[in-house]
């Protein structure tokens, strides 16, 4: 897991909001056969992509999925 939910940010009372004991995922990568796997649960706002923080973390997913270095 790369980056994770801060539970406090949310209402966890709120209706359709699951605890899990290992948080909330936001990123993460794993090995899938001789291929790897980059998730990226951000994104879904216009102005996430223009956040050079966000453009960084793509650049080098793209970069370690193709088994580069950034």
């Amino acid at each position: 897991m790369l980056l994770r939910l801060d539970p406090s940010s949310v209402d966890l009372g709120k209706t359709g909001v699951h605890q899990r004991f290992y948080g909330w995922p936001l990123t993460w990568t794993r090995f899938y056969g001789e291929g790897r796997v980059f998730y990226s649960a951000l994104g879904h706002e216009p102005s996430v992509w223009q956040d050079g923080r966000y453009q960084r973390i793509l650049t080098n997913a793209i970069l370690w999925c193709m088994r580069r270095s950034p």
